[in-house]
């Protein structure tokens, strides 16, 4: 016979990660939506805001044993790649900005993009690419008709392949670096593309595989989300809503 410390609700990370992976996966996706836009137009003051969120939500997933599927080095060179160029454009291009204001412009970048990152990371390890196809297909059935499940299907398999692909690059970097230590960085980063592209080919093969062992190719499989709870809605445009505000920060 359970006690009653045994019914006690769990207050842990865990426990709060298990509650965010098992929430509904259409508010997931809508609250995702809503950050995501407003990203764009906020400041570093929003940006920190979201970058707190986003931060305590990844530590609470992760210690409920879920996995972003991007390693941090990725998305680090990521930023940096972009950031970078976005400072240099800002130097060279039309209307060239002052070296100090062109800094400011890349770093505003690599703050968006960083937070961007990290809510790309949170949506994964939320909601599996399957849930996430059956929320895309729920919100474009109106639009689309039976035809939704193939922008479910779609984007199911992209969230799906993104960390097969970054798994693959790295095991392709790290059997190189063992093998030809003294490969030059100009021939090396070719071959790990050309290796990673052959890895993945034969990847995109078995997902097809897959998916028709399923029946996942057709619009019976992209239904049965039930209607949700009255909180668990409230809760979800409410945050929503929250991130949205706080882009005016």
């Amino acid at each position: 016979m359970n006690s009653a410390a045994d019914r006690r609700p769990e207050y842990s990370p865990a426990a709060a990660g298990r509650r965010l992976a098992a929430a509904d996966p259409r508010l997931t996706c809508l609250v995702g939506l809503a950050v995501g836009l407003s990203i764009w137009r906020a400041g570093p003051a929003a940006l920190a805001v979201y970058g707190l969120g986003l931060g305590l939500a990844a530590f609470c997933l992760s210690a409920a044993g879920r996995r972003p599927g991007i390693t941090p080095g990725a998305a680090a060179g990521f930023v940096l790649l972009w950031s970078l160029t976005a400072a240099g454009l800002a130097l060279v291009g039309q209307g060239a900005l002052p070296l100090a204001e062109a800094a400011v412009v890349g770093l505003m970048l690599a703050a968006r993009l960083t937070v961007l990152v990290a809510l790309g990371a949170c949506l994964v390890m939320a909601a599996t690419p399957r849930r996430m196809g059956l929320a895309l297909a729920w919100a474009l059935r109106p639009v689309m008709g039976r035809r939704a499940w193939q922008a479910a299907l779609a984007l199911s398999l992209m969230v799906h392949f993104i960390p097969l692909t970054a798994a693959a690059a790295g095991g392709m970097r790290a059997a190189i670096t063992r093998r030809a230590p003294r490969l030059p960085a100009w021939r090396r980063y070719p071959l790990i593309a050309q290796a990673t592209i052959r890895v993945m080919s034969q990847k995109t093969w078995e997902q097809a595989v897959a998916v028709a062992v399923r029946r996942l190719d057709g619009p019976e499989a992209w239904t049965g989300l039930s209607r949700p709870g009255f909180i668990e809605t409230a809760l979800g445009l409410s945050l929503a809503v929250s991130a949205w505000l706080v882009a005016r920060l």
